[in-house]
Order: structure tokens, then sequence, then C-alpha cells
């Protein structure tokens, strides 16, 4: 079963416009699409003080592997689902270069060695969760090459990584279930809806995305709105009752809560 859900549901960053040479995205080809949000990385001429990504990340669902090379050496890291945002990662040094893949939240397990149970707002060497992985991409950091070249190369090593039989149909379906809500789905009706225990759609969860299905459900709640607003809806009453807040002062403590700024002060930041 490959999943159509990524049509639907695709997280943006905290900075959607965001593109240079120290930081852009290369989208996959249709047979990774459902699974891979984007590559992203540095051009080779890419170097000195500057952020390897963008300087906020927030909550937006995404796991992340990401290969940092310099001088023939390379080092991956993972960066599990995060509930908060997170603070400028490490400035690139001289000559270095990045090249990442980020994963939408039903498909980084696809791709692991192991359970991704415990991860949540965690950093890891890559070799704890995609030690496969990473021996296949770690090489393409060393060859000198423009980041769409690296995706292209990438591509048929990530193929052959990927287990389409342990796509879960009870997690996808709650997933979809959770992005057709607004992030508002209840684990009781979705148990109900799914005929599952909770605790068996909890263990699903902490397995396969590394967060229980109300923490899921909340930050899909956070990052539909903050697509809202990017996309110019700025009317927080409306917006409070369509995403389910009791109030404007809810939604904004919320959205405080997850991205560190007010929407305003997020908003002026990205550009728009």
């Amino acid at each position: 079963m490959t999943p159509a859900l990524h049509r639907r549901y695709r997280p943006i960053t905290a900075s959607p416009l965001l593109r240079g040479p120290a930081y852009a995205e290369v989208s996959p080809g249709a047979a990774l699409a459902p699974y891979v949000r984007c590559f992203w990385g540095t051009s080779p001429a890419a170097g000195g003080e500057i952020s390897a990504s963008p300087a906020l990340v927030i909550p937006d669902t995404c796991m992340d592997v990401i290969f940092r090379a310099r001088g023939g050496l390379v080092c991956g890291s993972f960066c599990a689902m995060d509930e908060y945002a997170q603070g400028a990662p490490q400035p690139l040094a001289e000559e270095e270069t990045v090249f990442a893949v980020r994963f939408y939240p039903w498909a980084a397990a696809l791709f692991a060695d192991a359970p991704l149970s415990g991860s949540a707002n965690g950093r890891f060497d890559s070799e704890a969760f995609f030690p496969s992985l990473a021996g296949d991409l770690s090489p393409l950091l060393l060859r000198r090459i423009a980041l769409r070249e690296r995706a292209r190369l990438a591509e048929p090593l990530l193929l052959r990584r990927l287990r389409e039989d342990r796509l879960d149909p009870l997690l996808f379906n709650a997933i979809d279930a959770i992005v057709r809500s607004r992030g508002a789905a209840r684990v009781g009706d979705l148990c109900a809806g799914l005929a599952v225990s909770p605790r068996r759609l909890q263990r699903r969860f902490e397995s396969l995305v590394g967060l229980p299905p109300k923490t899921f459900a909340v930050l899909v709640r956070y990052q539909l709105l903050w697509q809202d607003l990017c996309r110019g809806e700025r009317d927080t009453l409306d917006l409070a009752f369509k995403y389910g807040y009791c109030d404007q002062a809810h939604l904004l403590d919320d959205f405080r809560h997850r991205h560190g700024m007010t929407p305003a002060q997020a908003l002026r930041r990205s550009g728009f």
C-alpha cells in the first residue's frame, strides 16, 4: 500500500520561503514522494559562519537524517520529532557541507533499523536508528557535487532500504483521521473508529512515530494552524473556531508554547 496522505498533509518549516547556498530543498521523485518530504542541504561552496538549516526548528512533525561532511569526514545525525521549537543548529565550519533527508511522520520507521520508541525531542547519532541508511548515504557527502545531484543519487539508495511491508495500516489510518480532523480527533474516537484498544494504538505510535497519538494530534493541529497563518489567514478568532480552541487566548498560548513566539512575531520572522 502506497499512502497518498502526502498530498493532503505537507508540513512546513519556520521559514518556508528560505532558500540560499546555506539551505535549499529538492523534492523527491514520484516513488519516494509518499515518504520523503524533501531532501535539503547546502551547496558545495557553502561554508563559514552560516546556519546549516533554518535558525529556528519548529515542530513540523517530520524527522530528519542529516549528514555533515568536512575534510573527508562525515558525521550523521537523526533529529526525531519535536514537541517544541528548538534553537539554531551548529553553524557550518569552513568547507563543510550538509545533505539531509526529511521524512514524513509515518515514513521514518520504514527506513529505520530500530523502533523509534523514546526518540521524541532527541538528537542522536544516525547509527542509533539508521545505521544501514547512514552507510549508504554517507559516501555522497565525500563528493563535492550539487544538492540536486546528491538527491538524484540518494533516491535509489533510499528505495532499496524502503520496507513497504512495514507500512502499518493502523498507524496510517490513524494519522489520516487525525489530519482530516485538523488534529481534533480524540484517542477514544480514533480507537472506536479503528476498532483497536487505546493500549495498542499507543504502542504503535510510540514505536513508529516516537510519540503517543494524543501528542501527535496536538502537533498536527499546531502545524496546520501555522500553514493557515502563512497562507494569509490572520483572524485568530476564526482560526480558534476552526481548530477547536476555547478562545483566541487559548490559541495564542498554544502557538507560543510550540513555536516560541506569537503568530505575529513568527510571521515577521519568516518573511510573510
